[in-house]
């Protein structure tokens, strides 16, 4: 029998110990990895066995970190190989992916089997974790800078080669133009969505908000009815040409603004609770460990402002007060705030004082934790914002390109309609102006679709916020392509052409 394939029943959900790593979590470093060192260095304070300490971690959610130790404990504990011997396996069998991980359990089987202190490994370790995660994130979002440079000389280029392949065709005289400035478009479209999506799949893309799978399949319902409504009414009409084709994505992708709206507000909200937490936290910590009360430590807390964070303490003190368990009161506050980061952070708190760690020690290491995290989110969001508005002017740029050659087109082809050319150099044929009309809107479709997901990619947070992207580049996008095409064809007019 094989050891490593054993399952195990837990909470109703089959656990299979072994098992390949999840894709989100091959990550060198992560924020999960920095909260789940903190959590056992909480634990460690308080003087926990080895024993306990594994037992405990692996019943929290922690993802991958969890399961490992949960393995730890099933193999060193259930098949008595001794937590030792078993974090010495469980690491050799880890991905080199989980590198930070793998060299912990090593470690930490050393410490055990010499019978030093754990509260001490584990202080230096979140030391170490932490340094290594702040270096690592500094060099990601360097990278990512250079990749988001990328992206804008790709734009400019994808305008200009565009607009060299409509010239050329027109002048070359060729009968398959219009095959050739297709297969340009789609090539040269595919080119910057591949971009996009190495970019967006590149970077971590740090979903800060709680979802349950209810508000997953409202969300997806709402959006699949937006969609399908958005693209069923767009072919519609340009089908039966009752709107101008370029105005016709506004339409289309407009109402993809609201729920992008809700999005960004609800990410909003969550930021300006992840602000005050590190205050609250290391106030708490303080007056608890004096105090050693939790409801009285709570009463003393309400004393001070904590801003909008301020309604979720008052919750979570009437439910102490209605002998509500700590880690369940303090869960359910997680669950209101629907962020992850105070998630972790109430996680150690309430377990390390069920576990009797130190809790003046656990709240600032979670304070600043915490606070060290939002200023790298910071700073993220800083580089993003550059990215966002540079995007979005060159957005418009290149649907106000494609929507002047579309008219310069439709001119040439009507000036030399049923005239014969006759000239040894050049042999002018130019594109359909019905094709060109008829791209027009699928051109503004796809730069917005491919612009949003680039901006998503810089801005991490919520997945859902991308929605808003494209709405607003939808719009934008459309008024642009209609009116350069009625200021150039006002332009030909007033020149009498």
């Amino acid at each position: 029998m094989n050891l490593f394939s054993k399952k195990k029943e837990t909470s109703g959900e089959q656990i299979v110990l072994g098992s390949k790593n999840k894709i989100s979590s091959i990550r060198k470093l992560d924020t999960q990895m920095v909260y789940f060192v903190t959590f056992l260095s909480a634990l460690a304070s308080g003087e926990i066995s080895p024993i306990d300490l594994f037992k405990t971690a692996g019943v929290v959610k922690y993802g991958v970190y969890t399961d490992t130790f949960d393995e730890v404990y099933s193999f060193g504990v259930g098949w008595r190989y001794g937590v030792a011997h078993a974090c010495e396996l469980i690491a050799q069998k880890t991905a080199d992916s989980l590198l930070p991980l793998k060299h912990m359990l090593v470690r930490l089987g050393q410490i055990i089997r010499l019978g030093d202190d754990l509260n001490l490994f584990f202080t230096n370790e979140l030391k170490t974790v932490m340094h290594t995660f702040e270096i690592e994130y500094e060099k990601s979002l360097e990278s990512m800078k250079q990749l988001l440079e990328m992206h804008y000389t790709m734009m400019s280029s994808a305008v200009f080669m565009l607009s060299s392949v409509i010239i050329m065709s027109m002048i070359s005289g060729s009968s398959d133009s219009e095959s050739q400035f297709l297969s340009a478009f789609f090539g040269i479209m595919g080119g910057l969505a591949t971009f996009v999506f190495l970019i967006f799949f590149l970077y971590p893309r740090e979903n800060n908000t709680i979802e349950t799978k209810q508000d997953k399949k409202k969300q997806l319902m709402i959006l699949a009815g937006i969609g399908g409504a958005g693209a069923g009414i767009g072919i519609v009409l340009l089908v039966t040409e009752l709107m101008p084709a370029p105005l016709i994505p506004a339409i289309s992708l407009g109402a993809f603004i609201l729920p992008g709206i809700i999005a960004k507000r609800k990410e909003s909200e969550i930021k300006k609770l992840e602000q005050w937490y590190p205050t609250f936290i290391r106030h708490f910590g303080e007056i608890y460990s004096v105090v050693g009360s939790m409801s009285a430590s709570l009463e003393t807390v309400l004393r001070s402002n904590f801003g909008p964070l301020n309604k979720n303490i008052v919750g979570l003190h009437n439910r102490i007060l209605n002998k509500v368990p700590t880690e369940d009161a303090f869960d359910l506050f997680s669950e209101e705030t629907k962020s992850v980061s105070i998630e972790s952070g109430n996680t150690i708190m309430s377990r390390g004082i069920s576990h009797g760690a130190k809790i003046n020690h656990t709240a600032n290491m979670i304070g600043e934790i915490s606070s060290k995290i939002n200023d790298m989110k910071e700073k993220r969001q800083m580089v993003s914002k550059t990215f966002e508005n540079i995007t979005i002017m060159l957005h418009v740029l290149a649907i106000a390109v494609f929507g002047l050659m579309n008219v310069l087109v439709k001119f040439f082809h009507t000036i030399l309609s049923g005239v014969e050319v006759k000239n040894m150099a050049i042999a002018f044929a130019p594109i359909d102006p019905g094709l060109l009309n008829t791209m027009m809107p699928v051109m503004i479709v796809t730069l917005t679709f491919i612009n949003s997901f680039a901006i998503k990619a810089a801005q991490g947070g919520s997945f859902h916020t991308v929605w808003f992207n494209v709405g607003l580049l939808g719009v934008i996008g459309a008024v642009t392509g209609y009116a350069v095409g009625i200021m150039v064809e006002g332009m030909f007019s007033d020149i009498g052409i």
